[in-house]
C-alpha cells in the first residue's frame, strides 16, 4: 500500500484556498446554480471570517464548531 501524502492531508482548507488563490485568482473555485467565486474571492471572504473570529477572542489553536447546510454560503 503506497503512503499517503502527507502533504495534502494536513494542509488546511485556508492554506489550500489561499495556495491557488495565488496561483490563479480569477480562475473559478466553486459554481452553484448562476453564482460563480473565484478563488480569489472565496480566499477574501475567508480572511473577512478569520478576522471576525479573532475580533471575537478566538485564538489559533482553538476549536470552533460550525454546522449548516450543504450550501456554498457555508463555505
Amino acid at each position: 500500500m503506497p503512503a499517503a501524502d502527507t502533504a495534502s492531508t494536513t494542509q488546511t482548507l485556508a492554506g489550500f484556498v489561499e495556495q491557488h488563490a495565488q496561483q490563479r485568482p480569477g480562475d473559478i473555485a466553486i459554481r452553484y446554480g448562476e453564482r460563480e467565486w473565484s478563488w480569489a474571492d472565496w480566499s477574501a471572504r475567508i480572511r473577512r471570517a478569520a478576522g471576525a473570529l479573532r475580533a471575537a477572542g478566538i485564538e489559533r489553536g482553538q476549536c470552533v464548531a460550525f454546522l449548516d447546510k450543504n450550501h456554498p454560503a457555508c463555505l
